[in-house]
């Protein structure tokens, strides 16, 4: 993801991964010892590896659980009763 994007890490950071907001955003870039106004396009590996280990050691809430769906809205089931599949 990191090699795609155009943002700077801390926006890269804060768009790309759902709960992270501007501090733990900021705790990351300091645990990886990465300034934030870095593009996130432009780190080494060694950079993208201290960032991983950053991530992990900062408590993120787990993303929103997904509502699912009914059995008749998945894909392969049968909608109408009609014995047969999508």
């Amino acid at each position: 993801m990191a090699a795609t994007s155009t943002d700077n890490l801390h926006d890269f950071l804060v768009n790309g991964f759902s709960r992270v907001g501007q501090k733990s955003a900021e705790q990351m870039q300091k645990l990886a010892g990465i300034k934030g106004t870095r593009k996130a396009k432009g780190l080494s590996s060694e950079h993208l590896k201290a960032l991983l280990v950053a991530m992990q050691e900062v408590d993120v809430p787990p993303p929103p659980p997904c509502l699912p769906l009914p059995l008749s809205d998945r894909r392969g089931d049968d909608r109408a009763g009609t014995g047969k599949g999508v």
